[in-house]
C-alpha cells in the first residue's frame, strides 16, 4: 500500500440507523492504507452486529466491544489500538466523501502539517447528520490564525481532522 497508514476511530453507541453508511463511506475511500477501529460502546441495538459484519468482510477493520464509557471513553479505547502514522475520528452518524482522507493526507504531507482540517455540511434530515467535505487547501501559520480556525462552529470538532500521530 502506498503512503503512511491512517487509523480511523469510530465510536458507536445505538446507531444502527446510521453506522452502515458511515462505515461504507470509510471503506470506500480512495486512500486505501487504512486501519479502521470501530468501537461498540455498549450499544443495546444492532450496532455491534452491523459493525461485526463489516469486520468479517474487510481485514482493515478492528472491532472493540466494551461497556458504555461515553464518546471520549470509546475514542480513548480506539486510541490504544492505533498503529497508523495519522489518526482520524469519524462519528458513527456521519459520512465522508470518497477522497476525504486522501486530500487531508496529501495536504498534511505537502505542508508538513500536524493537523489537516476539512469543512462539514450539516444536514437536518433524519438519516443524514453531517457530511465531512474537503473543498480547498489553506495553510495557517500564525498562532492567531490557528486559534481562529478552531473556533466553534467553523472547525472545532474532533472528527473533521487528520492528526499526525
Amino acid at each position: 500500500m502506498k503512503g503512511d497508514k491512517i487509523s480511523i476511530i469510530v465510536p458507536a453507541y445505538n446507531v444502527e440507523n446510521y453506522i452502515e453508511n458511515t462505515v461504507k463511506s470509510i471503506c470506500d475511500q480512495t486512500y486505501r492504507n487504512l486501519e479502521i477501529i470501530l468501537v461498540n460502546d455498549g450499544s443495546t441495538d444492532n450496532s455491534f452486529s452491523i459493525i461485526s459484519t463489516f469486520a468479517n468482510n474487510d481485514s482493515r477493520i478492528k472491532v472493540v466491544n466494551q461497556t458504555n464509557a461515553g464518546l471520549s471513553g470509546a475514542r480513548n479505547s480506539g486510541l490504544k489500538l492505533v498503529s497508523g502514522e495519522y489518526i482520524s475520528f469519524i462519528d458513527s452518524d456521519d459520512w465522508v466523501d470518497e477522497d476525504f482522507l486522501e486530500k487531508l493526507y496529501n495536504s498534511a504531507k505537502n505542508n508538513n502539517a500536524d493537523i489537516s482540517i476539512a469543512t462539514i455540511i450539516r444536514k437536518r434530515e433524519h438519516t443524514q447528520k453531517y457530511r465531512v467535505h474537503y473543498t480547498e487547501e489553506k495553510v495557517y501559520e500564525t498562532l492567531k490564525d490557528k486559534i481562529e480556525i478552531c473556533n466553534i462552529p467553523k472547525c472545532c470538532y474532533v472528527w473533521n481532522k487528520l492528526y499526525k500521530r
